[in-house]
């Protein structure tokens, strides 16, 4: 059976609006404007006849999450393998004030040219780890019964997935859905829409 995966990042959170780095810190909330993207998630995912949604337990994820699945009126289960990457000392800091050091790790998580899996913020995970992680839960859930999934998470954590499957992306939008396709051997990439 044929497995649909419409995974999208949380809508525009409160550091997004300061320009702060995200990572595992749970104090981000969603804007109005990130309410009025996970709206608009739901909207599109309407008529895809999603069967669960799935969601990082992260707050901005996990409201996204939430809008999405009440508007679908289905059922939202957390993940904790999906929760963003743990970017270490850079975590919640101000884009802007990175040291130089810091900076140039975030040049290298984005940049998805390269291929260097080790990079980390001190005291945080690699691209590699978190790759692996997010991963395996989508896996997971590709061997599930469900058919169509909507899965709610986070910038670094869906641009790993897509770079395993060789699909070079930078950034999403808050809001953007990538669609995924699983047929039981192998993962496709079908669309992102924003």
């Amino acid at each position: 059976m044929l497995k649909n995966f419409y995974i999208f990042r949380n809508g525009q959170s409160s550091y997004n609006l300061a320009g702060r780095l995200q990572g595992q810190s749970n104090d981000s909330v969603l804007t109005e404007k990130g309410i009025t993207q996970a709206i608009g998630t739901a909207k599109f995912l309407q008529d895809k006849n999603i069967d669960i949604v799935i969601s990082s337990p992260q707050r901005r994820a996990k409201q996204t999450g939430r809008i999405v699945a009440e508007t679908l009126n289905k059922q939202i289960q957390y993940d904790s393998r999906l929760i963003e990457a743990n970017l270490g000392v850079a975590d919640g800091m101000p884009i802007n004030k990175l040291s130089k050091k810091n900076a140039d790790v975030l040049r290298q998580w984005r940049d998805c040219q390269s291929r260097d899996d080790h990079t980390r913020f001190e005291r945080g995970e690699s691209r590699k780890e978190l790759r692996t992680r997010v991963l395996a839960a989508l896996q997971d859930f590709a061997n599930s019964p469900y058919q169509n999934m909507a899965v709610s998470s986070h910038n670094f954590s869906i641009i790993e997935a897509l770079h395993s499957l060789q699909i070079a992306k930078n950034e999403l939008d808050n809001g953007e859905i990538v669609h995924l396709q699983y047929d039981g051997n192998n993962w496709k990439y079908v669309q992102s829409l924003n």
